[in-house]
């Protein structure tokens, strides 16, 4: 495809050239100039995505599918029904477990003999990824032969390299003391070779094992480029580095795993309201324009210079989408996806890794269907191939008496001597509350939002 600077080229040279050859015109008519190509013309109406045309998953936490086996289990029941594929959701090290044990995001009776803290700080290697992965497929499984409910029909696994608080990567090896992963920039990163060494044998250790269908390669990494409109990226020389350690991860995919698909794992919405300004003025500076740059070609820029590669090397566009349900701007830049083909002559299938809408308490969970609803039009003639929703439980506590927060959504919130941090809206994001009972936007995916 041509970029505006070589068309434009392209018709100086052609009227120099006309104008030298007397067949130009019989009367020395000059001739007019040829348009430039509209490269982001309006797009034509399309359907809303239909559920059964998509891979309909759900993300998958440790501790969340015993819960529900263990306290309603024909909940898990219904879920495994609506559900066909498990998205195995791992930090690249589980820095949970120095805390809370073996199931983070639940407390599990002691029946279940579950591995304490303690278990984990003496043991460190426990809380690598690869083993944690194994742990978490085992749970799964386990939770489904509980209730008589069949395993998932495929799996995809989703390694986040962010420490819960967002504010760096977690310490890989898991040297979790307070010193080594409290600064808001560690000793560590994509630049340092035993870290990058020690994540891609993670990596292809998980990828040998569990031959995932989809394989997303860090979540939110736009945040080495930007947080939020207030607050710049963690480390923008990050950045190039990532992309290298990427290259290498999916090589090492492929060799033991040649199914499986990679891809980086990005939010979509953070990306566009927040990256791309960032990045254009950045790449912008210094030059002049006649008119303000439209949405559509930023986004083309930055998209250009920081997805794209990853497309080169990997199979999928892997995006995760996070927004309130009635966001005004969100129909436009979804749409943005359809431009694909006619920009970059690619049609990489978008797989949605994370969905899910913010909402701050129990009483406004009406709205995550009500997002679900708007994502689906949103999304309307994208190549989408999968959808796999946030995560199966609200985090324990969250469902509290008079809408407080207890328990281990309170620990991961308000606790400052942990200092994960997690914001509160990320408690919320289950398909059941933390009583286990069902919430509007399961009915909603029950009843293909009829």
């Amino acid at each position: 495809m041509l970029d505006r600077s070589t068309c434009s080229a392209s018709i100086v040279f052609a009227l120099i050239a006309c104008l030298l050859v007397t067949a130009c015109g019989d009367n020395n008519d000059t001739p007019e100039p040829t348009p430039e190509p509209d490269l982001y013309p309006d797009l034509e109406a399309a359907d809303p995505i239909a559920l059964e045309d998509v891979s309909l998953g759900i993300g998958l936490h440790h501790g969340e599918a015993l819960a529900l086996a263990n306290n309603k289990g024909e909940n898990l029941e219904e879920a495994r029904s609506l559900f066909a594929h498990a998205n195995l959701q791992v930090q690249a090290y589980d820095e949970l477990t120095h805390q809370f044990g073996e199931y983070t995001y639940f407390r599990i009776s002691g029946s279940e003999n579950p591995r304490t803290a303690v278990d984990f700080i003496s043991r460190p290697a426990n809380g690598n990824a690869a083993i944690r992965t194994t742990d978490l497929a085992g749970e799964v499984d386990t939770a489904l032969g509980r209730v008589g409910a069949d395993p998932f029909e495929t799996t995809s696994v989703t390694i986040d390299f962010w420490r819960t608080n967002r504010q760096w990567y977690v310490r890989w090896d898991g040297l979790l003391g307070e010193e080594a992963n409290t600064v808001g920039v560690g000793a560590y990163g994509f630049g340092r070779q035993d870290m990058v060494d020690d994540l891609l044998d993670e990596i292809t250790d998980i990828a040998r094992q569990n031959e995932p269908e989809y394989m997303v390669i860090g979540s939110e990494m736009e945040r080495i480029w930007a947080q939020d409109m207030m607050t710049p990226g963690v480390a923008i020389g990050e950045w190039s580095g990532f992309l290298a350690f990427f290259q290498d991860a999916t090589a090492r995919i492929k060799e033991v795993s040649p199914n499986t698909k990679v891809g980086v794992g990005i939010n979509w919405d953070r990306f566009v309201n927040d990256v791309v300004p960032a990045y254009v003025v950045l790449e912008t500076e210094g030059q002049e324009f006649d008119e303000p740059l439209e949405q559509d070609e930023q986004i083309d820029r930055a998209f250009r210079a920081l997805i794209l590669p990853t497309l080169v090397w990997g199979d999928a566009l892997t995006l995760m989408s996070y927004t309130a349900h009635d966001s005004e701007e969100a129909a436009a830049y979804y749409q943005w996806l359809r431009r694909l083909p006619d920009l970059y002559e690619i049609d990489p299938p978008v797989v949605y890794y994370s969905v899910g809408s913010p909402i701050q308490n129990s009483a406004a969970s009406q709205a995550q269907r009500n997002y679900m609803a708007n994502f689906l039009e949103w999304n309307a003639g994208v190549n989408v191939d999968a959808i796999y929703w946030e995560r199966l439980m609200n985090i324990d506590g969250s469902n509290g008496a008079n809408q407080q927060i207890d328990g281990r959504c309170k620990a991961l919130v308000e606790d400052s001597d942990k200092n994960f941090s997690l914001p509160r809206e990320r408690c919320f994001d289950g398909l059941y509350d933390s009583v286990f009972q069902i919430k509007p936007i399961t009915s909603g995916i029950k009843n293909n939002f009829e």
